[in-house]
């Protein structure tokens, strides 16, 4: 029998397929991360003081100058919520 006969897939091409395919899996997920809805104010108890020395202005997740990535609306820089994450410093 001849390799013609018996094609055969080499382990290269496996890997290269298999990593595409989770390449290809990790941008999806990407995608439906970023096409998430924001939050309403009312559901994260947004406040437009501070909280314990926490404002949004500390905030990984603020937009200057009054927005925020999670949250939807008008954010003060010296806003408070439950998803307050310190920017890292």
């Amino acid at each position: 029998m001849t390799k013609e006969n018996h094609p055969h897939t080499s382990r290269r091409t496996i890997l290269g397929t298999g990593l595409a395919l989770v390449a290809a899996g990790i941008a999806a997920r990407t995608e439906t991360a970023r096409a998430e809805p924001m939050l309403e104010q009312k559901d994260v108890q947004y406040q437009d003081q501070p909280k314990d020395g926490k404002h949004c202005s500390l905030c990984t997740y603020f937009v200057a100058p009054n927005a925020c990535q999670q949250v939807k609306g008008q954010i003060s820089p010296n806003g408070y919520c439950g998803l307050f994450a310190p920017k890292a410093t």
